[in-house]
């Protein structure tokens, strides 16, 4: 079953990553703008700042990036829908693909150790250059919280 991102989801990530017309560095130094998209080339073209609508727009390209990308790895069709799915997209929007594809958290998915995510999740909270970032405590500790919760829907 392919992964989903909710409207609630979609709203807890653009919460979390808050929306700048102008660009920005982020805690790691890297060129930002919008909902948390990183601007790899072309960065003239966001010198003017960007509307609303561009922003969501950056947003949606950006998400259906990590939901295609998150569709071709196959442990993760045994997460439920809802929550769970809601919470590692939001963790793979803010980490990469790459990251999270070496991550002891896709192992422990594909091991059906579910229970073990959140606490994996709250693991990712230090910058490139390692230090904590009271930011990343927060969102992980968010995400872990709505994780958990989709596990408990499903026990129910």
């Amino acid at each position: 079953m392919p992964l989903n991102l909710t409207p609630k989801g979609a709203r807890f990530i653009q919460n979390q990553e808050g929306c700048s017309l102008k660009l920005y560095l982020d805690a790691d130094g890297h060129l930002t703008i919008g909902y948390g998209h990183l601007v790899i080339e072309n960065a003239a073209i966001f010198k003017g700042g960007i509307s609303v609508a561009q922003a969501q727009g950056l947003f949606d390209l950006d998400i259906k990036r990590v939901i295609n990308a998150l569709n071709q790895i196959k442990p993760l069709d045994i997460l439920p829908p809802g929550n769970c799915q809601d919470a590692v997209i939001s963790f793979v929007f803010n980490i990469g693909i790459y990251a999270f594809e070496e991550s002891t958290m896709l192992r422990d998915i594909a091991l059906g150790n579910l229970r073990d995510v959140p606490d994996q999740m709250k693991r990712w909270v230090k910058g490139k250059r390692g230090n904590v970032i009271a930011g990343l405590e927060k969102r992980r500790a968010a995400e872990a919280e709505m994780f958990q919760q989709g596990l408990d829907e499903v026990k129910k």
